[in-house]
């Protein structure tokens, strides 16, 4: 099911059922491209990666329909831990299908521990933009600071809204 435009509307017409019904069509079509997907790993997992990779289990990870607007709210959640003081942790996100983005600081919440094994629990929201409409999947990545770790992230949660047609 896709998007057809609308029938004209001229005062004194009866609606028909077709009309109705590519009204009805619209509204599921709409639904299905700006309904939020999340996904959870509950899992506590470490990495001493510098750059951006998966944990043991790897994600969340979910799959939207972009549409021609080209964006998307992103929403990212996790508990955080460093088992170093003034070592930096970060959550962020890589997108695959109709676009390709690596996961970056810019677009993924980071916790400096401010003793040794400080955490938090923290999230953020996000719009991304400028995306390629069609098939695209997020996928959570983790990284740290250099230094010895690890960077511990538990309760992984990511959620995807695509906006608009």
């Amino acid at each position: 099911m896709s998007y057809t435009a609308p029938p004209t509307f001229v005062t004194g017409n009866p609606l028909t059922a077709p009309q109705l019904n590519i009204l009805s069509d619209d509204v599921r079509d709409l639904d299905r491209r700006t309904s939020p997907v999340g996904d959870v790993v509950a899992t506590l997992e470490t990495t001493t990666s510098t750059s951006y990779t998966n944990l043991a289990t790897a994600g969340p990870a979910v799959t939207v329909t972009i549409g021609s607007s080209g964006k998307a709210l992103v929403s990212l959640h996790s508990a955080i831990a460093n088992a170093i003081a003034a070592l930096a942790s970060y959550y962020g996100f890589a997108i695959s299908g109709a676009s390709s983005v690596g996961a970056n600081d810019a677009t993924a919440i980071g916790f400096t521990a401010p003793v040794v094994n400080g955490g938090i629990r923290c999230g953020t929201t996000i719009l991304v933009e400028g995306l390629a409409a069609g098939s695209t999947t997020f996928t959570a990545k983790y990284r740290m600071d250099p230094g010895t770790g690890p960077a511990t992230f538990v309760d992984r949660r990511l959620m995807v809204t695509p906006l608009g047609a």
